[in-house]
């Protein structure tokens, strides 16, 4: 998509110098030489080959590990990304949280790789106790996304959050349930 967009602005600013000619011819003109030297510049700047894209994580498997259900991970250090394929049930897990939170920073994002519009919050997930993006200090909480059916998840921590962005929890631990 991005390199499409490149694409199209490339193209655009070339109809643009190429029509410098109809111009009237009062004005001052750059030269043909200071026109190709300006259509380069603007060319290569908006080229996709030295811009770094985007790597999807739903169809890059090296950046995520796989999850087991009942299979606890402990969050330690850098963000961590997992990826697990659903049941006819959704996704249900559980989250646990040391009790110095609210005070330290986490962040949880669950991306729906079969809708990339779609991923998870407050409205179509249902905790136990606290609310998706609201964690229970000290304490566990058990969370199901049914909309998530049968089919492959990201599953994102982060040891941080914008208002904790270097101060990360003592415990954070994640765990798909059966």
């Amino acid at each position: 998509m991005r390199s499409q967009v490149h694409i199209i602005m490339s193209m655009f600013v070339i109809i643009m110098f190429a029509s410098v000619s109809c111009e009237d011819e009062t004005e001052y003109k750059d030269t043909p030489e200071e026109r190709r030297t300006k259509l380069l510049v603007y060319f290569l700047d908006f080229t996709p080959w030295n811009q770094k894209s985007y790597i999807n994580p739903c169809n890059d498997s090296s950046i995520s590990n796989a999850v087991a259900i009942n299979s606890p991970q402990s969050i330690i250090g850098s963000t961590q990304n997992f990826r697990f394929i659903t049941g006819i049930n959704g996704l249900k897990y559980s989250m646990t949280i040391s009790s110095d939170y609210p005070s330290c920073g986490v962040r949880l994002e669950i991306n729906n790789c079969k809708d990339l519009r779609e991923y998870a919050n407050n409205s179509i997930v249902t905790c136990n106790q606290g609310t998706f993006d609201q964690f229970i200090s000290g304490g566990t909480q058990v969370c199901n996304i049914p909309s998530f059916k049968n089919q492959l998840v990201i599953i994102s921590i982060y040891p941080n959050s914008i208002n904790y962005p270097k101060t990360s929890c003592n415990t954070i631990s994640f765990e798909v349930l059966p």
